[in-house]
């Protein structure tokens, strides 16, 4: 029986069984070893669980959360619509994830796929809201991230367009600033601002406590001055 067989048949015994605990050892087999295993499997086989009614187990939940948090490009393009399953029924919070800048480079994914930002549940951009705050982005800036901004910001969804510019801003830029492209994202914070000033706090926490590369700080900042300068005197505003 070659790995992948071998793989397979753990996954479909271990499913098969109504103990979580035995389907927990497969995926911590998975975990431990998920490189040899055909991609999308774990994936397939815990999206078929979470379908019942039965809750998780706690262990089977902790380490279904560090399958998610393993699932890298090659694994979700296999298991795309699966992977989007399984994180909107998992409701997963902050308190128990380890590897937050992989989870949030996971739901950033999602975003950017064919897909859809529509796709996530309210709750995973809760989460990708607040382990973004908290953990230094790896993953580069792509063409993509201001497609799904101009979508949100005709969408008029302010609330996930907050979210993903901050997204945007604190990624490692692949260009120098301005550029064209930089430029549009600038107008996008400024009119996002404009619109919901309930985002001040955050965006001033940005380039006071860190997170911007050297490149974008200033640019940031000077958007985030006018956009306080612009609005209307009535409105409640953090001082400057």
């Amino acid at each position: 029986m070659d790995h992948t067989s071998h793989h397979e048949w753990v996954f479909e015994t271990a499913f098969s069984s109504p103990n979580d605990e035995v389907i927990a050892d497969a995926v911590t087999t998975w975990i431990t070893d998920h490189g040899c295993a055909p991609p999308g499997s774990c994936t397939h086989y815990l999206t078929g669980r979470v379908e019942s009614d039965t809750p998780f187990s706690p262990r089977l939940r902790r380490v279904a959360i560090r399958a998610m948090e393993l699932i890298g490009h090659s694994e979700f393009k296999v298991s795309g619509l699966e992977t989007v399953c399984l994180l909107n029924r998992l409701n997963i919070d902050v308190g128990e994830v380890e590897q937050g800048y992989r989870l949030v480079g996971l739901l950033a994914e999602v975003i950017r796929s064919p897909m859809g930002f529509e796709s996530l549940s309210s709750h995973c951009w809760h989460l990708l809201d607040k382990l973004a705050v908290g953990e230094t982005l790896h993953g580069d800036f792509v063409s993509q991230d201001t497609e799904v901004m101009r979508l949100l910001e005709k969408a008029e969804d302010w609330e996930k367009l907050e979210v993903w510019m901050a997204i945007i801003w604190r990624s490692p830029p692949l260009y120098d600033w301005p550029t064209s492209e930089s430029k549009d994202i600038e107008r996008a914070t400024l009119k996002l601002l404009l619109r919901r000033p309930s985002a001040f706090p955050k965006f001033k926490n940005l380039y006071e406590w860190g997170g911007l590369w050297p490149v974008v700080h200033r640019a940031f900042r000077q958007i985030y001055e006018q956009a306080l300068t612009e609005q209307l005197p009535t409105e409640s505003l953090p001082p400057p």
